[in-house]
């Protein structure tokens, strides 16, 4: 690669200030001043996490029947969180990460997940 190219990439290469952080966007993309304490709506929230033990070991023994077992188990979850009243974030890979705005709904649910696998 050309040394021109490489400089001039560079020069155009910015990092974003630690103060535009997406709280702070966030906060002033839905208007209100990001640094005003009165417009910041607090949210306590419960958050319930699950990953498999052993995945990788898993699935270089035998990869068809993990994923299998995986796209079950996470099938049985996903239902038991509903019930529970809580909310899916995200579920990559064998991940799980889910949002409950009850302590007590994510801790009953949690114990309905290890009955039922």
């Amino acid at each position: 690669m050309d040394q021109g190219m490489k400089s001039s990439r560079r020069k155009d290469f910015k990092l974003k200030p630690p103060r535009d952080s997406f709280v702070l966007w966030r906060l002033s993309h839905f208007g209100g001043d990001p640094m005003n304490a009165r417009d910041f709506k607090r949210k306590l929230t419960a958050v319930f996490s699950a990953d498999v033990a052993g995945y990788s070991r898993l699935m270089g023994e035998d990869e068809a029947a993990t994923v299998k077992t995986l796209k079950d188990y996470k099938e049985a979850m996903f239902s038991l969180i509903k019930q529970h009243r809580g909310k899916v974030i995200d579920s990559p890979g064998d991940n799980l990460l889910d949002e409950f705005a009850s302590m007590v709904d994510a801790v009953q649910c949690g114990v309905a997940v290890q009955k039922e696998l």
